[in-house]
This record gives structure tokens, C-alpha cells and sequence, in this order.
């Protein structure tokens, strides 16, 4: 990482007006951030939700088949 740094500084010296970085970043957070957060937090809660809804019906599908066809074991197991 500090060989970048050395090229910088001994070749790019007068290109970067002796600085031995060529930008620099700054953020921040505007006030309506807020709603990203928001939204992130939706998106994990409702994922779960849909996630469990899904294996629930694996679940209940396997087992009519299993009853169907004999012997087959579920490889699901009952999540609530």
C-alpha cells in the first residue's frame, strides 16, 4: 500500500502540487438518510416473513407427498 504512496510522491510530485494523494473523498449524511434506514429494515423483517411463508409450504407439500408416495422422508423440518 505505500508503494503507491512513494510513486505518488517522487514521480507526481508537481502533478499533485505535493500532495501524495490524487482526490479525496468526503460524505455525509443528508437528513432524510432516515429513510434508507427505514427501508433496509423493511426489507429484513419482510424477507423473514416471506422466507418462513415459503418453507411452511415446502413443508406441508412434502409431507402430501410423502403420504403419497410411501416411504419418503421430508428433508424440511416444521419452522413456525
Amino acid at each position: 500500500m505505500w508503494f503507491y504512496k512513494y510513486i505518488l510522491r517522487k514521480i507526481f510530485y508537481k502533478a499533485l502540487d505535493g500532495h501524495d494523494t490524487c482526490f479525496e473523498v468526503h460524505s455525509y449524511l443528508q437528513s432524510v438518510c432516515w429513510i434508507l434506514f427505514v427501508a433496509v429494515i423493511m426489507y429484513f423483517i419482510g424477507s423473514i416473513v416471506v422466507m418462513k411463508v415459503c418453507r411452511n409450504a415446502l413443508y406441508e407439500r412434502c409431507q402430501k407427498f410423502s403420504e403419497k408416495l410411501g416411504n419418503l422422508s421430508c428433508f424440511l423440518t416444521k419452522n413456525l
